[in-house]
This record gives C-alpha cells, sequence and structure tokens, in this order.
C-alpha cells in the first residue's frame, strides 16, 4: 500500500460494504413506520427512510474525491489552506498587531482561560449534567393533549 490510490481504493472498498449494509437496514426499519396508522409517523418514515439511501450514495460519490482534492490541492499548498473558503487568509488579530473587539476580549481572555482552567472543566461538566437531569425531568412531566 504505497500510493495514496491503492490506500483510498483498499479502505474504500471494505467501508462501501460496511455503509451498503448498515444504511440498508436503517432505511428498511425507516421505512417499517410507514405502516404506521400516524400520518406525521408515517410520513416521518417515508422522508428518513429515503433520506438515508440518498446520504449513502452522496457519501460514496462525492467524499473519496473530495479527500484526493484536499490532499492534493489544499493540504500542502500554503496559499490554498487557509483560501479556501474565504478567498483571502484568516489570521488572527493577534496576529497582525491589531487590537481585539469587547466581545473578541471575552471570548480569548475569560472564557478561553475558563474552558481550559482545570476547574472551569467540572464546572461545565456539572452544569451539563444538571441540565440533562432538568430536561429528563421535565420531559417526564410532560402528558399527552386531552383534545
Amino acid at each position: 500500500m504505497d500510493t495514496k490510490e491503492k490506500r483510498l481504493a483498499y479502505s474504500f472498498r471494505r467501508a462501501v460494504r460496511a455503509m451498503a449494509i448498515t444504511s440498508s437496514t436503517t432505511a428498511v426499519a425507516f421505512f417499517a413506520n410507514a405502516f404506521s396508522p400516524l400520518m406525521n409517523i408515517a410520513a416521518f418514515g417515508i422522508f428518513a427512510g429515503v433520506i438515508v439511501p440518498i446520504n449513502y450514495f452522496l457519501v460514496v460519490m462525492i467524499f473519496p474525491p473530495a479527500v484526493v482534492f484536499y490532499e492534493d490541492k489544499i493540504l500542502h499548498n500554503p496559499k490554498m489552506a487557509c483560501c479556501i473558503c474565504w478567498g483571502r487568509c484568516m489570521k488572527s488579530k493577534k496576529d497582525t498587531g491589531e487590537q481585539l473587539g469587547r466581545v473578541e476580549k471575552i471570548y480569548d481572555e475569560q472564557i478561553n482561560a475558563f474552558v481550559g482552567h482545570r476547574i472551569g472543566k467540572w464546572v461545565i461538566l456539572a452544569v451539563s449534567t444538571i441540565w440533562f437531569f432538568a430536561a429528563i425531568y421535565c420531559t417526564s412531566q410532560i402528558e399527552p393533549l386531552s383534545e
């Protein structure tokens, strides 16, 4: 496996089969909802059952050429690496010596420092966990409509 083409062909052959099996079983499961007496669920089942094979087709047909294009044209080309989307290089204001705005200062100095701090990560985890269990409690209190 010395060339890029051989590596891509090998991985592509293995991945296409695995993705085909998982996508087909997922699509069949969604299409099973088409027999539901509830119109919303049946419509969603048909919609999702159609979208899954379309997504598989797009991934199989577009992703490998995109990877090859990225590696050939963008990855090792310093002009293209940062210019592909914006048409110009996006440099940090700190790198160019420009002053940061108020919102940029908040993100750069306070939020990044908080997230990067050891305790900040635990605070974010604790708040997320509390939010998760509060959402579970609230959803368990939902009752069906009476009308």
